[in-house]
């Protein structure tokens, strides 16, 4: 990992256009410490209300500051537990509006509620990129136990590796048992969404 004291020097030293293009296409690839140094530094060149003006980055930048910020606060059962909150109300096929109202109910402040909300794509995608890869822990397993169980039927009958595959291959099936059925549900959602716009 990068020190953060040079990624802050190599935007003191990037020209205002090359500056104003990083915030305005970069936006996804940079880190939460990366966001808030690219934050301050536009903020020292008085370069915030012209991006904030000519783009929408401004804004994702500043909801991911606060989004940050917020998840920090809450601990990760809460932050987990909002979120799949967040995302049964959109699959019920409730508008943003309303779900910024239950957030409120909920005692959420309408700024951190407000952010939420424009934040469930990223975080949908986010989501659904975590559940891809949790699914290889139950697609390794699965598969090795297969490839045990297949091994000792053609060429030995060792009860004991017998066992390993049968172990092998339940753990990898209740992985999958448990992880696609909401990886299935979150990329709804988020079709519905998309074909919303």
């Amino acid at each position: 990992m990068r020190n953060l004291s040079i990624v802050r020097n190599e935007y003191r030293h990037l020209p205002d256009r090359e500056l104003l293009r990083v915030a305005k296409e970069g936006m996804p690839y940079l880190s939460n410490h990366h966001i808030k140094d690219l934050q301050e530094e536009l903020a020292i060149r008085h370069l915030d209300d012209a991006l904030a003006e000519s783009n929408k980055a401004y804004q994702a930048l500043r909801n991911a500051l606060a989004l940050s910020a917020f998840n920090k606060s809450a601990n990760g059962i809460l932050s987990t537990a909002l979120w799949k909150l967040i995302f049964d109300w959109k699959a019920q096929g409730k508008s943003d509006e309303v779900i910024c109202e239950l957030l409120v109910a909920q005692n959420i402040h309408a700024e951190y509620a407000t952010i939420l909300v424009s934040c469930i794509e990223p975080q949908l995608e986010s989501s659904i990129e975590q559940l891809t890869t949790e699914t290889y822990a139950g697609y390794i397993p699965a598969g090795l136990g297969i490839a045990v169980l297949l091994w000792v039927w053609l060429f030995t009958l060792a009860p004991a590796y017998l066992l390993i595959g049968l172990v092998l291959l339940l753990v990898g099936s209740l992985k999958l048992y448990h992880v696609l059925p909401r990886k299935r549900k979150l990329q709804s959602i988020l079709q519905k969404i998309q074909n919303s716009q």
